[in-house]
């Protein structure tokens, strides 16, 4: 019996080892599947992602190519308003008549002439040139051709300018507007006091804008010495000086400096 028994014994303890062992196996196994299922599933995650990256990528570079072809075109009108303002000032020392001071743009929106601020100077050329144009007609056989509202739009171009932000340009403008003033009492041949304090005005309000405005300063000085002659009395700040319009006297040379 006791050897039956042992034998027995046996036969369970190598069963009960076969049984772990296969359930190792097993185990081992299902480990070994697990884990591929997991490197797979770690492959094919980015290969779903794939398109998607690939297009961000090509709007990237389409971004970047348009960035790119803009700056190109903002750079070509900057130079074009730099040249176009270069080229008419020396046209209109010539021909006042002739130059526009407008560029021929491609960057949509004006963004060069807003990152330049042509407006104020083109402005201001436009309003000078205004009354280089007044100044060529009046006192000669076709001033009859110079009409009311065209001698109030020299004025009132001039006033704008006279009115703005740049001291230098307002200055100018101002002298201008008094020359005009001016030019109504050599014309009439006779002082009028409205006319006389206008043009003084004009010419103070230049100076104390710029003093570095050496035209607006003789200006000054030849009608004070004038109307002192004939013995009419101006006093000092009478008024804008922007409310008449005549002819002759400094100041109305070639507008501004370029960019």
């Amino acid at each position: 019996m006791s050897g039956l028994r042992r034998a027995l014994l046996a036969g369970r303890a190598v069963v009960a080892g076969r049984a772990l062992l296969a359930g190792r196996a097993l185990l081992a196994g299902r480990t070994l599947l697990a884990g591929r299922a997991l490197l797979a599933g770690r492959t094919l995650l980015p290969g779903r992602t794939l398109l998607p990256r690939r297009a961000l990528l090509a709007g990237l570079a389409l971004v970047l190519v348009v960035l790119a072809v803009g700056a190109a075109l903002l750079a070509g009108d900057v130079r074009g308003w730099r040249d176009t303002f270069a080229r008419d000032d020396a046209v209109f020392a010539l021909s006042p008549a002739e130059p526009g001071w407008r560029a021929s743009t491609a960057f949509p929106f004006g963004a060069a002439a807003s990152l330049l601020a042509v407006a104020g100077d083109r402005q201001a050329r436009l309003a000078i040139q205004g009354f280089r144009l007044l100044d060529g007609v009046e006192g000669t056989l076709d001033s009859s051709s110079v009409t009311q509202s065209q001698r109030a739009a020299v004025e009132q171009a001039l006033a704008m300018v006279a009115a703005g932000p740049d001291r230098r340009r307002a200055s100018q403008a101002s002298d201008l507007l008094g020359i005009l003033a001016f030019g109504d009492i050599a014309q009439g041949g006779t002082v009028d006091q409205g006319q006389a304090e206008a043009s003084v005005s004009a010419f103070e309000n230049a100076v104390r804008l710029d003093p570095s405005n050496s035209a607006a300063k003789l200006n000054l000085e030849l009608v004070l010495r004038l109307f002192s002659a004939q013995g009419v009395r101006v006093g000092p700040g009478t008024g804008a000086g922007t409310d008449s319009i005549g002819k002759h006297g400094a100041g109305g040379g070639t507008p501004g400096s370029g960019y």
